[in-house]
């Protein structure tokens, strides 16, 4: 698979171009940095489109992801790191096609880190952008399986506190805010195919 902490994309743009694999293809972008006390995480972006009149084939499942869990803290008043999710993007356009022979699972979700000390703070999770999509006249993006799309946003857990061991502590989870999840056709006439089932989150 091919993996980058900012920046993961495998694309064909020239016309008559073709990019062949025969099996799985993961492409991600994640950042995971829970073992990193209170640290954020800023995800990247993972990409996988045929462009210009080129080809692109998978041969079996595609995972595209660009997922970011914010570092875990500890200690009353402390606040887990926040988490943005990054851009998860499938696409054809420009006359493009894209066949995937599989499933297709792309993920920009944002988990911010947890703090379970007496009084403890979760961290903010922000989902990213999670695109399948076609557009320009001619392009082609055939899904022989399933597609799940989402763009997650889950705050870290907090902890109140034990009323034994924390009369004062207000600890709270963090906020969860969604991103952008879609699977789409736009500008010009092109063809989204998906064979099995669609979930958008």
């Amino acid at each position: 698979y091919l993996y980058g902490a900012q920046l993961s994309n495998s694309y064909s743009l020239g016309a008559g171009s073709a990019l062949n694999f025969s099996r799985n293809v993961e492409i991600r972008s994640d950042v995971d940095v829970s073992q990193l006390i209170g640290v954020n995480a800023d995800a990247g972006e993972a990409i996988l489109g045929a462009g210009n009149g080129s080809t692109t084939t998978v041969g079996g499942d595609l995972i595209v992801s660009a997922n970011a869990t914010g570092g875990n803290a500890s200690g009353s008043g402390a606040t887990g790191g926040q988490a943005l999710g990054g851009i998860a993007r499938v696409y054809a356009q420009s006359g493009g096609t894209l066949t995937v022979g599989g499933d297709v699972d792309a993920s920009a979700d944002g988990r911010g880190g947890n703090n379970y000390s007496d009084g403890g703070n979760g961290g903010l999770g922000r989902g990213g952008l999670a695109l399948v999509q076609t557009s320009g006249d001619g392009s082609t993006l055939n899904i022989g399986g399933e597609a799940v799309v989402t763009a997650d946003g889950q705050g870290g857990d907090g902890y109140f506190g034990s009323t034994l061991t924390c009369t004062l502590c207000t600890g709270v989870g963090g906020t969860g805010i969604g991103g952008q999840a879609s699977i789409s056709t736009s500008a010009g006439t092109n063809t989204l195919t998906v064979t099995g089932n669609a979930y958008i989150s």
